[in-house]
């Protein structure tokens, strides 16, 4: 899991450093991190979902999965690369909109080259 930097050190800061969240009330300090947390975990439920999506991709062994990117963003699983016939896109595609967590599955960079 990818921890943003930014937020580690707007924690430490206020901790460590007298008065550096002057001006920002306790409630204000609360929310900021609780919206980052937020997005930490739905960053880490991406990861997990590309993760998934991958590990499948593998185990077909009529997938090229090597020429296949996959990212995931909010949900969307993005493919992109390169596939030897139209029932492997296809395939791929059933495959992403299988995994637990995915909302859409986004195939327009997957192209089908014989």
């Amino acid at each position: 899991m990818k921890i943003h930097k930014g937020l580690i050190e707007a924690i430490l800061a206020c901790l460590l450093v007298p008065g550096v969240c002057c001006g920002n009330s306790k409630d204000s300090v609360v929310d900021t991190i609780n919206n980052t947390t937020e997005k930490i975990v739905e960053t880490a439920a991406d990861s997990g979902i590309t993760v998934k999506v991958k590990a499948l991709f593998a185990l077909e062994q009529d997938i090229p999965s090597l020429k296949i990117t996959v990212r995931t963003k909010d949900g969307v699983v993005h493919l992109s690369g390169v596939v030897h016939t139209t029932s492997q896109a296809n395939r791929v595609v059933e495959l992403a909109q299988g995994v637990n967590g995915v909302n859409d599955v986004d195939d327009t960079n997957l192209s089908v080259t014989p």
